[in-house]
């Protein structure tokens, strides 16, 4: 589940702020306490949920949005959530695929 692709609630921020570090456990926790929370786009982004590109279009692709103010490739692309992960990695490279279709900036 997404939400408005800037919201975050502190729950939200602690798991962004998780996945973006690489601390798998601590992000894997919160998503466990809370499996069918709604979370942001950024957020979504750094955990590699497709369902975030659907939240975006060619008008909002290079917005800043979230508590860096990047642009959504920025958190998909600098997130280290389970960058081990084979499965994630695939969803990492077509989500990126998908934004850059989109017109994402790639030198954003």
């Amino acid at each position: 589940m997404l939400a408005n692709p800037s919201g975050a609630g502190s729950t939200d921020s602690e798991l962004l702020q998780a996945a973006l570090a690489g601390d798998d456990a601590a992000a894997d926790a919160i998503m466990a306490q809370s499996p069918d929370r709604v979370y942001s786009v950024p957020c979504a982004l750094a955990i590699a949920d497709p369902r975030a590109v659907d939240h975006l279009d060619a008008r909002t692709v290079d917005a800043e949005v979230g508590p860096e103010a990047w642009s959504p490739l920025l958190y998909l692309l600098s997130s280290r959530y389970r960058t081990q992960d084979d499965g994630i990695r695939t969803a990492r490279l077509g989500m990126a695929k998908a934004l850059l279709d989109l017109g994402a900036d790639p030198s954003s």
